[in-house]
């Protein structure tokens, strides 16, 4: 369904977006209540080399920045995506950033399909590892309402550090929670990798970076490949260097987690600020691009440069 296309493409994945949430409501029902099983169940060899990096936040996004996108399928305009950086809180006695997305289907679309999502992700401002994920989706027929919260300083019974995951939705007025999932350490979620990738540095085509990401189910290694440098036009702020970036799904995900998904996806980075310039997917149903429309609080327009092919002038 394309409503689902579309909620996915800033996120790196047009087909597979994870039911992801968080065991942080008050009372509720508890589902599988199980005991929770040890790391070693979850991880293997795969994951010994892969560390997410500290990011801190701040110098990729601050307070106040706002993106918006024009969404089009086939060419066909279909709907806006926004990005906000909405505000600070303290959370485990650490600055956190809110990050905010929301997806809206244009009239159109909304006629066969209309999507109204909001989801929110909470980032540590100086590390950058996400301690909070929700979603509040609309889609056509589809509700969904549930969190996921990753929590690097939980311990076992003996006082060991051994970070954990926790779900939980909200189904019929009742909040289910999952049993905690064991988590390889800090990690990233669908929303907080769109800016963790901005700070992500990239010198030359082929290289890569692997980042943990979070998910209902499991932690997902997800690789980010330097595919190309190039100039790209963005009307109305002009002409950027970019990296073009391809993310690449962990192929022994499951198949409703975050990248456990079929089709390309390319990102255009702008070189220096990261912002996403543009995004395209390729999916079996056809292609579908993001582009940036507008821009507050950020210094994008400082970074344009001249059309490609146009030396400036040298000063006398």
């Amino acid at each position: 369904m394309i409503g689902k296309y579309l909620f996915g493409i800033i996120l790196l994945s047009a087909l597979a977006f994870p039911a992801v949430g968080c065991a942080e409501e008050n009372g509720g029902k508890v589902e599988k209540k199980a005991e929770v099983k040890p790391a070693e169940a979850f991880f293997n060899d795969r994951y010994a080399e892969v560390r997410n990096q500290e990011c801190d936040l701040e110098s990729v996004a601050k307070v106040g920045e706002k993106l918006e996108y024009a969404v089009k399928w086939k060419g066909i305009p279909a709907g806006r995506i926004s990005l906000d950086v909405k505000r600070k809180k303290i959370m485990r006695g650490r600055e956190v950033l809110q990050l905010e997305m929301h997806t809206l289907t244009n009239d159109f679309l909304s006629v066969m399909y209309p999507v109204d999502s909001t989801v929110k992700s909470y980032v540590d401002a100086r590390t950058g590892q996400s301690y909070l994920f929700r979603r509040k989706l609309r889609e056509g027929s589809r509700r969904v309402d549930d969190r996921l919260e990753f929590d690097c300083t939980a311990k076992d019974d003996t006082g060991k550090i051994e970070p954990l995951s926790f779900y939980s939705k909200v189904k019929n007025g009742e909040t289910i929670k999952n049993a905690p999932r064991p988590i390889p350490g800090p990690v990233q979620d669908a929303l907080s990798m769109v800016y963790y990738m901005r700070h992500l540095k990239f010198t030359e085509v082929g290289q890569e970076h692997q980042v943990l990401v979070g998910s209902k189910k499991r932690t997902d290694i997800v690789t980010v490949k330097a595919i190309k440098f190039e100039r790209r036009t963005v009307t109305p702020f002009g002409t950027f260097d970019c990296v073009v970036v391809e993310p690449t799904g962990d192929n022994e995900a499951e198949g409703d987690d975050l990248v456990a998904a079929s089709g390309s996806a390319s990102i255009w980075l702008e070189k220096n600020t990261g912002i996403p310039l543009m995004l395209s997917v390729n999916v079996k149903i056809g292609t579908a691009t993001a582009t940036l429309i507008k821009e507050e609080n950020t210094e994008l327009k400082k970074n344009a440069v001249e059309e490609a092919g146009i030396t400036p002038p040298e000063e006398e």
